[in-house]
């Protein structure tokens, strides 16, 4: 005890000595100080430093970051190396890093530099290319009171892609710094994100030839990971440094300032891209797939169709070639693209059949940004097609499988769309939200049970994403992997389902509803008791997966609405009578619902479950709402009913 009471003091003053050198505070905190103020951490974030420095280099804005990192282990980590990352790529190039740790040792504080580290290439199978490079620095033999710390500097070259900065995300943070050193004939705006205190804000010091901007925080609270969190940007605190404009030799020059300005970027990126397209290559593909039969909207239906089926989706981040769009030829011709590839030859396709297509950049569901808030490349990761026929916009991506004109993926659901109409001029569009009517899924199940286990045949149909979901599995080439996945999108009662006969009356790859038939078995799952015999009807309770902490604090979001109907039937086995129906239950709001509902006749009961969420964005302000569904469905779903074997005299 005395041993320990020793070490932890000479720990405390040499922790104390540290700090002194790494913080500028007016008051400094002792080892144990800070032990204590976090009794359940293993670890913190002692101090986080980013430094920015912009100046001009060959008449252009270039940023060097700076960034300083330095984490302290609370508890004893025995056993444990943990890892840090830096990451460098075209625009964001790692230019100097150094690593260390600072371990106690013979009553003092030995500073270990970490000489290696792996350096991995982002590269998947030939299905992904990648510029980012990652280099991965492991800290062995790390104790409590132990210090690790990255220091890295990184060189941005073109002022349209600067960083976002996370100002804390999981981890406690003791001191976080933000500066910004900036000639002064630069115009820089910041957009603090998700921030709550009215007080919060970046200070400025100006000089004649330099700005300083400076944003300081003590003791930021940890977060805490949330099940079906959205991404972190929609509610971590975070700042956006945005280049608006520069003055050289009396001449303003415009980087980014407004919408405006970002399409003026964008389109930079779409000049003379087809200015040496093949377009007999391109008029066979049209000459194939339309007819003069067709009105214009199945022409165009029929060449989205085309890209799906034949081009493969092959995501492209190489440098400026994570903007610029593949020519159409080169997607044609190795018959793979990104997103914008793709785009692009769909387009090329349209365009070369006489219709009007444009091209569309849109941020994913991960992005929570609209354009008219960040007008910068951070507000989307995305590129599409839109197509306008009778005033109705359809937005056509083809990194899609089997998705037709009317359904957009659900990954861009209500998000914001930047159509380009020409160079000059634009839209801006929102991708609506599917409506739950048109996911609607129904099952009809029909149980019979032989005294083991439980033998079903189910008559699945399914339209909107579940049966784009359900296309997609039934599509594989891999019948052992098709039978797996299978089993596991109809999984139902419990983990002994087992799936012994399937069979698709769906042929059409792009067809708006599918249609399964299956044959399962259930084992285990009905209980007997003397005479009685006992079974929850309530197979299917996926939802229950999304019930919400009751402190939860950031918002989630579904892939898409949902509109379930699921009847079952379930033979009455001979010598048994019922004994016990639960009551039929039912709870509506403005954005979702359910009923439950039994019913019997002379040898079988009947089941019926509907449910209907029509939201797949929800705040803080829903969490509350959507746990009385939750809760009201947790307690339906434990109901069972009792079947009795009849007396026989």
């Amino acid at each position: 005890m005395l041993k320990t009471t020793i070490k932890n003091l000479l720990l405390t003053v040499l922790l104390f000595l540290f700090f002194s050198s790494v913080f500028a505070q007016k008051k400094l905190k002792s080892y144990g100080e800070i032990k204590e103020e976090y009794p359940h951490e293993n670890r913190i974030k002692l101090k986080k430093k980013i430094e920015l420095t912009i100046t001009f280099e060959d008449q252009i804005p270039v940023v060097r970051e700076k960034s300083y990192e330095q984490f302290l282990y609370l508890k004893n980590m025995k056993g444990f190396n943990p890892e840090l990352s830096a990451y460098s790529s075209e625009f964001k190039k790692l230019i100097e890093f150094e690593a260390n740790t600072y371990v106690w040792k013979n009553n003092k504080y030995n500073k270990l530099p970490v000489k290696k580290y792996n350096k991995i290439k982002s590269f998947d199978n030939s299905t992904f290319f990648d510029d980012v490079e990652e280099y991965v620095f492991t800290f062995p033999g790390i104790a409590e009171g132990s210090i690790v710390e990255l220091n890295t500097q990184h060189l941005m070259n073109d002022p349209h892609f600067l960083d976002t900065y996370l100002v804390n995300d999981f981890l406690p943070v003791e001191e976080y710094e933000f500066v910004v050193i900036c000639d002064s004939r630069i115009e820089i705006e910041f957009i603090l994100k998700n921030f709550t205190n009215p007080s919060d804000s970046i200070t400025a010091i100006k000089g004649k030839k330099k700005t300083i901007y400076q944003f300081k925080k003590q003791k930021l609270e940890g977060g805490k990971f949330e099940k079906h969190q959205s991404n972190v940007h929609y509610f971590t605190p975070h700042i956006i440094p945005i280049i608006k404009s520069y003055t050289l030799n009396d001449k303003k020059t415009i980087v980014l300032n407004s919408i405006e300005s970002l399409h003026r970027l964008y389109s930079s990126f779409l000049k003379n891209l087809n200015d040496n397209v093949d377009s007999i290559a391109i008029q066979q593909i049209v000459n194939q797939m339309i007819t003069s039969k067709m009105n214009e909207f199945e022409k165009v239906e029929q060449l989205y169709q085309w890209v799906q089926s034949n081009i493969k989706y092959i995501a492209i981040e190489d440098g400026m070639s994570g903007f610029i769009p593949q020519n159409a030829n080169q997607v044609l011709n190795q018959r793979f693209g990104d997103c914008k590839g793709k785009s692009n030859l769909l387009l090329n396709l349209i365009n070369q059949a006489g219709i009007k297509a444009y091209y569309t950049w849109i941020g994913t569901r991960d992005i929570p940004y609209s354009y008219s808030e960040i007008y910068t490349p951070h507000a989307d990761n995305h590129m599409i097609v839109t197509y306008i026929y009778n005033n109705q916009y359809y937005f056509l991506d083809a990194t899609g499988n089997h998705q037709t004109m009317e359904i957009p993926t659900s990954f861009i659901q209500g998000k914001e769309a930047l159509i380009s109409i020409d160079s000059l001029h634009f839209e801006i569009k929102t991708v609506p939200v599917v409506k739950a009517q048109y996911n609607q899924e129904t099952d009809s199940i029909s149980l019979e049970w032989d005294g083991k286990e439980l033998l079903g045949k189910g008559n699945k149909m399914a339209q909107g994403y579940p049966g784009k979901n359900l296309l997609y599995l039934i599509n594989s080439d891999n019948q052992k992997e098709l039978k797996d996945d299978l089993e596991r999108l109809l999984q139902i009662g419990n983990n002994k389902f087992v799936l012994t006969n399937f069979h698709s009356l769906t042929n059409d790859d792009f067809a708006p509803s599918v249609h399964l038939q299956y044959q399962f078995t259930l084992n285990s799952y009905i209980s007997s008791v003397e005479d009685e015999l006992f079974m929850n009807m309530n197979l299917n309770r996926e939802l229950l997966e999304y019930r919400l902490e009751v402190d939860q604090q950031h918002p989630f979001q579904l892939d898409n609405t949902i509109s379930q109907d699921f009847l079952i039937k379930l033979k009455i086995p001979e010598t048994y009578g019922t004994e016990y129906l639960p009551q039929n239950t039912n709870f509506s709001s403005a954005d979702f619902s359910y009923s439950i509902t039994y019913a019997q006749s002379k040898d079988e009961i009947t089941y019926h479950y509907q449910l209907k969420v029509d939201k797949i964005y929800f705040e803080k302000t829903d969490f509350e709402q959507w746990n009385r569904l939750i809760n009201a469905l947790e307690k339906s779903f434990k109901e069972t009913i009792i079947l009795k074997r009849s007396n026989e005299n």
